[in-house]
C-alpha cells in the first residue's frame, strides 16, 4: 500500500510502461492431433496475449505443424507464457525470438482501382502484378511488416479496392 492506496499486480503481469513492450516472434512446433492448435491458441486468449501475426503451417515433418505468433507484452510476461505453452501436451518446441533474432516476411495482395498499365509504379517498388481488368489491377508484394505497410499506403492514392495480408512468417537466423 501506498499513500493509502493499495495496488495489486497480477502474476505474469509486468510493471513495465507500455514503451519497454516489445513484438516478441513465438515460433511454436507441436504435433498435429485434434484439439492440439485449439490448446495453444486457448492459451493465447487466456493469458490476453494479443497476437498481432498469427500463421498456422505445415513443417517438412510428418503429422507436425508450426504456429508462428507475433506478440506485443513485456519480457516477463512472454517469458511466463513461453514456459506455459512449453507445458501443453502436443508441444515439442517453442522458440521466442525477438526481431533482431529472425528472418520475417509478410505478403500483402492489393487489388487496386487502376488498370495494369497505370500500375507500373507497383512494380517498380518490387511489386508484381497477378491480374487486371479494365478497372482493376492484383499486386502482389512481399517484405517486412514496416515495408508491408508502407506499400501500402503507397497504393492508398490509386484506391484500394480490396487488400489481403498473410501476416509474418519466420525463421531463426541460426
Amino acid at each position: 500500500m501506498a499513500n493509502g492506496i493499495s495496488t495489486t499486480i497480477r502474476t505474469g503481469q509486468s510493471t513495465l510502461s507500455q514503451g519497454a513492450e516489445q513484438v516478441h516472434t513465438l515460433i511454436i512446433t507441436l504435433q498435429e492431433r485434434p484439439g492440439s492448435v485449439d490448446r495453444v491458441v486457448g492459451l493465447l486468449r487466456r493469458r490476453r496475449a494479443s497476437p498481432r501475426s498469427l500463421i498456422l503451417t505445415q513443417t517438412g515433418l510428418p503429422e507436425q505443424v508450426c504456429i508462428t505468433a507475433q506478440v506485443r507484452d513485456s519480457e516477463v510476461a512472454i517469458d511466463q507464457l513461453t514456459e506455459q505453452l512449453r507445458k501443453l501436451v502436443d508441444v515439442y518446441q517453442v522458440q521466442n525470438l525477438t526481431a533482431a533474432e529472425i528472418i520475417a516476411q509478410e505478403l500483402v495482395l492489393i487489388k487496386i482501382n487502376v488498370p495494369a498499365e497505370r500500375a507500373v509504379q507497383a512494380q517498380q517498388s518490387g511489386a508484381q502484378i497477378i491480374a487486371s481488368t479494365a478497372q482493376t489491377t492484383t499486386i502482389s508484394y512481399t517484405g517486412t511488416h514496416e515495408q508491408v505497410d508502407a506499400f501500402i499506403a503507397s497504393c492508398e492514392e490509386s484506391g484500394i479496392h480490396e487488400i489481403a495480408r498473410s501476416g509474418s512468417v519466420a525463421l531463426s537466423r541460426e
